[in-house]
């Protein structure tokens, strides 16, 4: 494998300084060379910054190679580089015990990500934070970053524009199922707390729920979900605690329906017909159930 490129030779052949020297080409990590005529004025492609003495690298890319190395040379030098790794490697030995050198020059720019990625997988880079070209996605924050940010959004409100772009990104999107291992972590997370108990909602905030909720409709592939995660659950079952509280909490109250939400009831199941399965599940519901009458009479309460 030919040596990587050096700084000196990245912006000679970029800047176009020694053209004139025949043959003079960029030496590729992979082992050929590109021409003095061939060579994007650019300097688009990947590159590597390798520690000399364990071989530990790190891969990025960059439209133009002379002026990344450039920013990353000055972070760098300033310990102000956002890469820790390489932050405290360059601390620790030195700026000469690395060097900047092209693995692969790309001169379609929207390939840069694929390659990087490429190079990703065929390098395993040690020094490289996120394991995805071009996003976060693995990244693991410390617990001190993860104060941090906490910190900065504390307070923070989002403005009626900024949760309308929110809202209008996430019509659509569909989610993908939390995994095994997760939904585990989450249980366990959960585990002994009642958030909520007994919270009461304002009028404004019922208010924003239900327009929220106004008119939405589950998917079918939702619907089968929801549908196959209550079988086999008992309908209505509830502690003595629990029916307790309610009967306190009804206590005094009374309850009417609407005229307007009769007439909806009354539309809804109109030529509404069950099948045989469910008029057997009804059925077995109401066995040992007594009739209103017979409530009334064994509370000696009379019909009028």
């Amino acid at each position: 494998m030919a040596t990587g490129l050096a700084l000196s030779d990245i912006i000679e052949q970029v800047s176009g300084r020694g053209m004139s020297r025949p043959g003079r080409g960029l030496a590729l990590l992979g082992g050929s060379d590109v021409t003095q005529d061939s060579a994007p004025e650019d300097g688009s492609g990947i590159y590597q910054i390798r520690h000399l003495a364990s071989g530990r690298s790190y891969v990025g890319s960059a439209v133009n190679l002379r002026k990344r190395w450039a920013l990353h040379r000055w972070s760098l030098a300033n310990g102000r580089h956002r890469n820790q790794l390489l932050q405290r490697a360059w601390v620790k030995y030195g700026a000469n015990a690395f060097a900047f050198e092209i693995v692969e020059l790309v001169s379609e720019r929207t390939s840069l990500i694929e390659r990087e990625q490429f190079w990703f997988d065929a390098k395993s880079p040690s020094y490289n934070i996120c394991p995805v070209a071009g996003s976060s996605l693995g990244r693991i924050h410390t617990e001190e970053t993860r104060a941090k940010i906490s910190a900065g959004h504390l307070g923070k409100t989002l403005s009626p524009e900024h949760r309308a772009k929110l809202a209008a990104a996430g019509i659509g999107r569909v989610h993908a199922a939390p995994s095994a291992e997760a939904r585990a972590r989450m249980g366990a997370a959960n585990k002994g707390k009642r958030r909520r108990l007994g919270a009461k909602l304002s009028p404004e905030t019922r208010a924003r729920i239900s327009a929220g909720n106004r008119g939405h409709v589950h998917s079918p592939e939702v619907r089968a979900r929801m549908s196959a995660a209550h079988k086999g659950l008992p309908s209505y079952v509830r502690s003595p605690e629990t029916l307790a509280r309610m009967s306190a909490a009804h206590k005094g109250t009374t309850h009417s329906v609407s005229d307007e939400t009769r007439a909806k009831l009354r539309a809804a199941n109109i030529g509404r017909v069950f099948t045989a399965e469910h008029c057997a599940r009804i059925s077995a519901a109401k066995k040992g159930v007594p009739r209103a009458q017979d409530r009334n009479d064994s509370l000696g309460l009379g019909v009028n």
